[in-house]
């Protein structure tokens, strides 16, 4: 049973691979065990706050884990009790039908902490692909010293749309898990 459950959840990662282009290039092997809190992502052993398990004969995954190993960005609201009101999934795609003849690029960025624990990264792109684009997004992955991601968090670019050539800022403030944070990565996405 064991084995099945966790052949299923291969099998639907690699076909989510399939589906989609922007992940067909890139493989990426996710092994979760029933029971177990040690995922492992192309051989890389990672702890994972909640173990899956089998409740009803379904199989539940920890989804925050699996999106964001997929390139999604995870985002919750609460309720005014603090409890998660609402689960926010979402991931971009860039078309291989379209190709990008350049990139936009971070120039520059640096962190810190305010006098409140917040943790700010601030920093400036630019639009190198010789184009107009818009909805440009600044995407932050946040770990802590053992590699595990803490916190994830967007923003998009001020202004949001770009000339070709053009250079804008970016902020983005992680509230919760601040203090954990130990280092991050920056991704940006734009149509």
């Amino acid at each position: 049973m064991l084995k099945r459950l966790v052949t299923i959840l291969l099998i639907t990662i690699f076909s989510i691979g399939s589906i989609f282009p922007l992940y067909g290039a890139t493989t990426k092997i996710i092994v979760l065990k029933i029971g177990n809190n040690v995922a492992q992502i192309n051989g890389k052993e990672i702890i994972l706050d909640v173990a899956p398990f089998v409740k009803d004969n379904r199989t539940f995954v920890p989804l925050r884990f699996v999106s964001e190993q997929l390139g999604a960005v995870v985002n919750f609201t609460s309720k005014p009790d603090g409890t998660t009101d609402t689960v926010i999934i979402s991931i971009s795609f860039e078309s291989n039908q379209v190709p990008q003849t350049g990139k936009v690029v971070i120039i520059s960025h640096q962190s810190y902490y305010d006098s409140l624990g917040f943790f700010h990264v601030v920093g400036e792109l630019e639009n190198q692909t010789g184009k107009d684009v818009q909805y440009v997004k600044v995407i932050g992955t946040f770990y802590d010293k053992n590699e595990k991601v803490v916190a994830t968090d967007s923003t998009f670019s001020e202004p949001g749309n770009l000339s070709a050539g053009q250079k804008a800022p970016f902020k983005i403030i992680v509230v919760s898990s601040a203090g954990k944070i130990d280092h991050y990565s920056l991704t940006v996405i734009w149509e």
